[in-house]
């Protein structure tokens, strides 16, 4: 048997769980020699900039020009809506392809200048959806179906599941899911719990950037260790490790909280990322691929939900392991909420009562739901498995644009002129 030829698309500069992901997952499969892999990324990208020269082939990827993706090879994407497929593609007609869910909403169309609003309330999507984006909706609507009939589509937990299918009013029939990985480690988390009990100091740190779906949930924690701070009898102290555009706003937020302190760091490379976790992290705040970095060594690790607007009083704050379905991020639910709860303050307790009982639980379930080998070897599987080709994409006209696209794709070059920010349709 032939070994195949997997072309992992994500042209991105922004330093990112799915760039990272991909990349891995590429080499894994190339260092294992169970595939070639290839990386269809920027010159400067992230994939481009990190990659393993020996073991991955890069394909620079420009809007303007023209990446080709030969006969034979199986093409991977993140889930996206077919009209914004990345345009410096030329992809033979017999490709497999398959689609990766890892944003809740990366299949819903979105109004240029509304993402914020849409994804915060799924009333004010549905009003837009069924409106002004109604042809746009019923299209990814049909897409999603189609995905779904020809095996060529995976979700990365049932939140994502939940939002696709209530955001596009569909149902899908036996949905196929797969967790995100992260690299294991041979190396684990050396118990800190005396010294935290001989400084009176609890390390927190955040890894992710700093965006709208990030902000508030950051925001609300912080506010909320501010507020326990004095009653734990600890001092507080939290490392926010990434950028993003509402870095500045969140600096000014944090000024108004004086029972912790703050040290900022922009960036840090995996080597020294993996290093400072080990060394300078009691508990680590994250969603998404930045939870498992923690989890990896065995620290416990706070998952956030994704927010797009301020948080209300009474999110319930849980460990990576608690999550019944595996993952990594979901978006909040007002229905979970629970009005003064006690949540991070016994979570915290924990850390300073019995910090080994939470590692070990952390640990376990990393290596059993999230290890990179198998999940690795399942999207190989899932995606020889996928029957969907290229020319089955064209001759269904999922790739066409139309005059309405163009004249939203002008509209979001316009709001993105004026500084507002603006998603892919």
């Amino acid at each position: 048997m032939s070994i195949p030829k997997l072309y992992f698309c994500f042209p991105s500069r922004l330093p990112g769980g799915m760039s990272l992901l991909f990349l891995r997952i590429a080499e894994y499969l190339a260092v294992t020699d169970q595939a070639y892999t290839f990386l269809i990324d920027y010159e400067d990208g992230t994939m481009a900039i990190n990659r393993d020269k020996s073991l991955t082939k890069l394909l620079t990827y420009s809007d303007d020009g023209k990446v080709c993706v030969p006969d034979e090879a199986i093409l991977i994407f993140q889930s996206m809506t077919p009209w914004s497929m990345y345009p410096g593609l030329s992809v033979h007609e017999s490709v497999k392809v398959i689609f990766w869910t890892c944003h809740p909403f990366g299949l819903i169309p979105t109004l240029p200048g509304m993402r914020r609003q849409m994804q915060a309330s799924i009333k004010v999507s549905l009003l837009i959806l069924n409106s002004v984006l109604y042809s746009f909706k019923r299209r990814a609507s049909k897409f999603t179906v189609f995905l779904n009939s020809v095996d060529a589509i995976i979700f990365q937990d049932s939140s994502g599941l939940k939002i696709t299918q209530s955001y596009l009013n569909l149902r899908l029939s036996d949905p196929k899911f797969l967790n995100i990985p992260a690299m294991p480690s041979i190396r684990t988390k050396t118990n800190p719990q005396q010294r935290i009990k001989d400084d009176k100091l609890l390390k927190f740190t955040w890894i992710g950037r700093i965006v709208n779906m990030k902000y508030f949930i950051l925001k609300y924690a912080v506010s909320k260790l501010n507020v326990i701070q004095d009653s734990l009898g600890y001092s507080v102290e939290i490392n926010i490790i990434g950028q993003g555009e509402y870095l500045p706003k969140f600096k000014k937020e944090c000024l108004k909280f004086n029972n912790i302190t703050f040290r900022f760091i922009d960036h840090l490379t995996p080597l020294e990322l993996d290093q400072f976790l080990l060394s300078e992290t009691d508990v680590l705040l994250a969603m998404g691929t930045s939870a498992l970095e923690g989890a990896k060594f065995g620290i416990p690790t706070i998952l956030l939900d994704i927010s797009y607007r301020e948080v209300p009083e009474g999110f319930v704050f849980t460990w990576l392991h608690e999550k019944s379905d595996n993952g990594v991020g979901e978006v909040l639910s007002i229905d979970k909420l629970e009005y003064g709860n006690d949540s991070l303050k016994n979570k915290a307790l924990q850390i300073i009562k019995n910090y080994a009982e939470i590692s070990e639980k952390e640990l376990d379930n990393f290596r059993q739901n999230h290890a990179l080998d198998f999940i690795s070897e399942s999207l190989l599987k899932f995606s020889q498995g996928s029957n969907l080709s290229w020319k089955m994409l064209e001759e269904n006209n999922f790739l066409r644009r139309g005059c309405l696209y163009s004249f939203f794709d002008w509209l979001r070059a316009f709001v993105r002129r004026k500084g507002f920010l603006s998603p892919r349709l």
